[in-house]
């Protein structure tokens, strides 16, 4: 996956409530096993307790093992609008 791609996986994880940018800079494709305590998705920031048996977060894997991290800025991006729907006319 280019690391674009992988931004725009993890912005549909559901895991943030802001869209992913990248802005890594690298270039290319990269191939990448991520090992995460899947029932950690969506406990997040709820409890910071770990029980005994789990392994690491989803963030908490993506930098362990990925190297990446994110971080919460402000800014903007283009965001597509429907601002109405309608059935078309017949002919």
């Amino acid at each position: 996956m280019t690391m674009r791609a992988i931004a725009d996986w993890l912005t549909g994880s559901g895991e943030t409530d802001r869209p992913i940018v990248d802005r890594t800079g690298l270039s290319g494709t990269f191939d990448f096993i991520l090992e995460f305590d899947s029932e950690s998705l969506g406990r997040e920031g709820v409890s910071s307790a770990a029980r005994d048996d789990s392994g690491p977060t989803f963030m908490e894997a993506m930098k362990e093992q990925l190297g990446l991290t994110v971080e919460k800025q402000d800014g903007s991006i283009p965001i597509f609008v429907v601002d109405n729907v309608e059935y078309p006319s017949a002919n």
